[in-house]
Order: C-alpha cells, then sequence, then structure tokens
C-alpha cells in the first residue's frame, strides 16, 4: 500500500505541472458544488444524496490536499 501511495504522489506531481492544471481542477471542484448538479440529481433519485455529499467532500478535501503539497 505504501508503494502504491508513493507512485500516486510521483505522479500527481508530474501531472499537476501540465499547463492549466490546477485552475482545472479547482474549476472541476467549483461546478461540483453548484446549487445541484446532474450528477447529484442522479444520485438524488436513486435516494443516495447523502453518499453524494460524503464522497464529493471527500474527493475534494483529497484534490486540495494534493494541491496544497505541489504549490
Amino acid at each position: 500500500m505504501k508503494d502504491r501511495k508513493a507512485s500516486i504522489e510521483r505522479e500527481a506531481g508530474r501531472m499537476l505541472k501540465l499547463p492549466n492544471l490546477k485552475r482545472r481542477i479547482l474549476f472541476a471542484l467549483e461546478r461540483l458544488e453548484a446549487e445541484e448538479t446532474e450528477l447529484e440529481a442522479l444520485w438524488t433519485g436513486a435516494e443516495e444524496s447523502d453518499i453524494f455529499r460524503v464522497e464529493r467532500e471527500r474527493a475534494k478535501q483529497s484534490a486540495l490536499d494534493v494541491l496544497s503539497r505541489h504549490e
């Protein structure tokens, strides 16, 4: 597991050097937090909106953590 995590960290560092990637990530995160996205509507329709919100927040925090480590 440690090897996999280290590999992901290395790849994240390389990917974050791509032009405008940080801005694109932040824009995508903002769109996920819109009043209600189509994706959230699908989860709500399946009566799993709470799961969606928890996973959305987890993904957002993970992305922000990576961005903050590679500034």
